[in-house]
């Protein structure tokens, strides 16, 4: 009895994690929220920053924020068709935010 509410106990609180992508002509941010507490758990410079779509195998594949030797995984919960365009929406933002911090005044 002891483990299934263990593990009912870790499923619920998966499914009230959620993680927070901000990307600005400054910074690449993830934000991880558990139970109402929310906390940063990647920062970078939009200008360094790249995203990387990794295919792990046939139906596995991963999205890693990079910088340097840095690497962060993003959009776990996500099927792999929806990583993908999780990878093309966040590499258009980053485009996007690169071109902002760069208009003439």
């Amino acid at each position: 009895m002891v483990l299934v509410y263990i593990a009912l106990k870790a499923s619920n609180r998966a499914l009230n994690r959620r993680e927070r992508l901000r990307v600005s002509a400054e910074t690449v941010e993830v934000i991880e929220e558990v139970e109402g507490a929310s906390r940063t758990v990647w920062s970078s410079p939009t200008a360094f920053t790249t995203v990387d779509l990794e295919a792990l195998g046939e139906h596995e594949m991963r999205v890693r924020l990079r910088l340097s030797g840095r690497r962060h995984s993003v959009g776990k919960a996500l099927s792999p068709p929806e990583r993908e365009s999780l990878a093309e929406a966040l590499r258009e933002a980053i485009r996007l935010a690169r071109q902002e911090r760069h208009l003439p005044a």
